[in-house]
């Protein structure tokens, strides 16, 4: 996907390839999401507050999202999660590495706690209207190193966004397998 804004439609299809816009590109990019049946996506994520209004969009009506190559972060928390229809495909990813502390888990000084807890609390109620346990995002594996949090992602099995998570719509989700001759 190659344009200037990382950003491509063709009648139903929105294509996207970037960190989560801000600001008008943001807004152009739910317009177009607004008329199209499948959002394909690459994405490492990015500001919260313009992925949920994205998301908002997303969840308006049923739409199919289609990761190619990654989605990870914000994208994998709101649009991946709140979009009624997933395909991951075999060379494709899903990365979380978790979501906007809640205020009295926010214990650094130099960042605006309030405007977090506003965040996580948003997160939680976009999620939980999806039908989908919001800790999802708060529970990396046993082995995850909290330490390397802003570097480090996890990727939660299909088997597990389904059952433990509730996550609904997962039309493929291959995640990483390698082909096979």
């Amino acid at each position: 996907m190659k344009s200037e804004d990382g950003l491509i439609r063709h009648r139903n299809v929105v294509c996207f390839s970037g960190d989560v816009p801000q600001g008008a590109a943001a807004r152009k990019l739910a317009d177009s999401i607004r008329h199209a049946d499948f959002f394909v996506v690459r994405s490492a994520g990015g500001d919260v507050r313009y992925a949920l209004d994205i998301g908002d969009v997303l969840v308006a009506r049923p739409r199919t999202i289609v990761v190619m190559d990654y989605c990870v972060s914000s994208c994998a928390n709101y649009w991946f999660l709140g979009a009624t229809y997933k395909v991951v495909g075999a060379k494709d990813g899903v990365g979380f590495h978790g979501g906007p502390p809640a205020k009295n888990d926010c214990e650094d000084a130099s960042i605006d706690c309030v405007a977090l807890s506003k965040l996580f609390y948003r997160g939680r109620d976009f999620l939980k209207r999806r039908g989908i346990d919001y800790r999802i995002l708060y529970s990396p594996p046993a082995d995850y190193d909290p330490s390397k949090r802003e570097t480090t992602m996890w990727v939660v099995p299909k088997d597990e966004l389904t059952g433990r998570w509730k996550v609904a719509g997962i039309l493929q989700y291959d995640l990483w397998k390698t082909a096979s001759k």
